[in-house]
């Protein structure tokens, strides 16, 4: 009989947090919709707040293909040049 160790060996490398902005007035933020159900009503939702708050920043959307899919190459380089980025689980 083979015993598998299912316990990684390799030590994970600290990963500092990115700068947050100090304000979202005229940023790009990117809202990321994983197709759950709710994360749309919830982006929705988010995005007016967003618009009302901070009418200079420019609100990004971008959808993914199938939940258990990763985000589009496209969608992904969109999101990278955006200041900061939400996703919703919406469950």
């Amino acid at each position: 009989m083979r015993v598998l160790d299912p316990v990684s060996r390799s030590t994970p490398r600290e990963q500092p947090l990115s700068e947050r902005p100090k304000t979202l007035a005229g940023t790009r933020i990117g809202l990321l919709d994983n197709l759950k159900p709710g994360a749309r009503v919830l982006l929705d939702t988010f995005a007016e707040l967003l618009a009302e708050r901070y009418p200079d920043a420019t609100i990004v959307r971008v959808q993914k293909e199938d939940v258990g899919a990763a985000c589009p190459a496209e969608g992904m380089a969109e999101l990278a040049r955006c200041h900061a980025v939400v996703t919703a689980i919406g469950d």
